[in-house]
């Protein structure tokens, strides 16, 4: 028994004039009616979203009490017959599923709830991403994706994730005939050993694309004021926001060479030892990993022994650190020679 179906009885073999009864059909229940013997109309006004309206139905109470469909009405919407069956003083109606598109709007977030742009999904028939794609398409940032998807299964198939995030394992769906979805298969767990993370609310379905926290490349380059490297500035990475602990990662520069190094996602301290004879030492500086691979200077440290405060540049996943000179006075030998090379007086 389905609710949402509003329904008419007529007198006679037309729904003509002024309905005897009327009613909207509920979840589980049937309708008792009393009803002379005679002819009569059933007429559905509306059917119940999701569902296709019968034609009308002529049927003629006997006087015995038992009910006889006397016309089964014209085809339906499908070029179908009713499905209509008496037994008794019965008479079940069938409302066949109509098989219309709903609107299914599809939200690829992050941990954050944020919507988020690059992640290449297809949409498969069936319980499996096998044949060709029914939909496809490439998430945008703040924007969710609305499809017309006719009721039956499907699969969600994440073709690759945004940089810095990592790809959901297939996810089988179900679109019902009112219009709602239903996860019938959450899929395999995803490289981090956990289930993906996936919400339905009526008609819509939210995707949760996790972080990546893996290792990125990340490129230090220590510079004069010419923009030139430099060698010998002794330097430290340490996780978290001081130069505290044990180092993640230590080197000293080099002339004409910058540093690659691997970072997971994260906040970290750039700590200079000691800068190279002649140029300031930097105060530590405190950075961002993202999750994207770029690079965020989150403290730029404090001022320098010049009261100045530190120059250093992020572009993408490089951070660029300059030395500045120090502008100490530098002990200068004088030597006057002769042509022999004596040193001469006077």
């Amino acid at each position: 028994e389905i609710a949402g179906a509003q329904i008419k009885i007529y007198k006679g073999d037309k729904a003509e004039g002024t309905a005897v009864e009327s009613w909207t059909s509920e979840a589980g229940k049937s309708k008792e009616l009393s009803l002379a013997p005679g002819t009569y109309t059933f007429h559905e006004e509306a059917a119940p979203t999701g569902y296709l309206k019968v034609t009308d139905i002529t049927f003629k109470v006997n006087y015995d009490g038992t009910v006889k469909v006397t016309n089964v009405g014209t085809k339906d919407a499908k070029g179908e017959d009713n499905t209509v069956v008496t037994d008794g003083s019965t008479i079940k109606v069938t409302d066949k599923d109509d098989d219309l598109p709903r609107k299914i709007t599809f939200s690829k977030v992050s941990l954050g709830g944020t919507e988020i742009a690059g992640a290449q999904i297809k949409i498969y028939k069936g319980d499996k991403a096998e044949g060709t794609a029914v939909e496809s398409w490439t998430s945008e940032a703040g924007k969710s994706k609305d499809l017309n998807l006719a009721p039956g299964t499907y699969t969600f198939h994440e073709e690759a994730a945004p940089t810095g995030y990592l790809k959901v394992t297939d996810i089988t769906f179900q679109v019902k005939t009112d219009g709602t979805v239903a996860v019938t298969n959450v899929g395999e767990k995803d490289s981090k050993g956990e289930e993906n993370k996936v919400v339905t609310n009526g008609s819509t379905v939210t995707v949760t694309d996790k972080d990546d926290d893996s290792p990125k490349a990340i490129t230090f380059s220590k510079v004069n004021l010419g923009g030139t490297e430099i060698a010998g500035a002794q330097i430290k990475i340490y996780k978290g926001d001081k130069a505290e602990g044990t180092a993640v990662e230590s080197w000293t520069s080099e002339a004409g060479k910058s540093k690659d190094l691997n970072l997971a996602p994260g906040t970290y301290t750039f700590h200079e030892e000691a800068a190279p004879t002649g140029y300031l030492k930097v105060t530590d500086i405190t950075f961002q990993v993202k999750h994207d691979g770029t690079v965020e200077v989150t403290n730029v440290g404090e001022k320098d022994s010049k009261g100045e405060e530190n120059k250093v540049a992020t572009n993408g996943s490089t951070v660029t650190v300059t030395d500045k000179d120090d502008d100490l006075p530098r002990k200068i030998t004088f030597s006057k020679v002769s042509l022999g090379g004596t040193e001469i007086a006077g």
